[in-house]
């Protein structure tokens, strides 16, 4: 998932909300830019996995004990605009603490992945492919394609377009929270179209 800025986030710290909570309050907070991110997060920690393999595999009853990785992917400095990496640990520690307050939860492992230039697309479309290519190796719990989902919501355009395109030649899917309440996931499955090889003769 990619990071939005906050202006203070030391304020996250020591944070007695779960993540429903955190999800649906009003008030006026410093961390309310990461409540985008902290909907995908329950929609994700809360829907069954697309595979019930691990569960048979491991032993366990039900997806809820399977342990959920996310990668968050920051924003670097760039000019006058600060970017997310600097909060980037704040993030970690508050959601970490969102979801250890919140009965119910699978296990979850926070990856820190390099900043990128969220402006750039090419970079930006390198460093998801980049953490695609990390989940798909991790020594505990490698991912499959249909398990890996990438966030664009924190992004502009460009991290929606970047996020699409890696998910092109793969079951992978993208997802975005709206902006506007109810604040829905929204959740694409895109395909590449493939233009034929041949031109037909009768267009010539």
């Amino acid at each position: 998932m990619g990071l939005s800025p906050v202006t203070n986030p030391a304020q996250a710290d020591d944070a007695t909300w779960s993540l429903h909570d955190a999800v649906t309050v009003e008030a006026d907070k410093s961390w309310r830019p990461w409540q985008q991110n902290l909907r995908i997060l329950r929609h994700h920690l809360t829907r069954p996995l697309p595979r019930p393999r691990w569960s048979r595999l491991l032993g366990h009853e039900g997806d809820q004990q399977i342990e959920r990785i996310v990668y968050v992917l920051p924003s670097q400095t760039s000019g006058s605009d600060i970017g997310s990496a600097a909060c980037l640990g704040n993030f970690v520690a508050f959601a970490a603490k969102t979801i250890e307050n919140t009965p119910g939860l699978p296990p979850v492992r926070f990856v820190e992945l390099p900043p990128t230039d969220y402006t750039k697309l090419a970079k930006l479309e390198q460093s998801l492919r980049d953490a695609v290519a990390t989940a798909l190796n991790d020594k505990v719990v490698p991912a499959k394609y249909d398990e890996i989902s990438i966030d664009t919501t924190a992004g502009f355009k460009l991290f929606s377009i970047a996020g699409a395109a890696v998910t092109f030649a793969s079951p992978a899917e993208f997802t975005y929270v709206t902006t506007s309440a109810p604040y829905e996931v929204q959740v694409f499955a895109v395909r590449a179209m493939v233009r034929p090889t041949r031109i037909p003769w009768w267009t010539s």
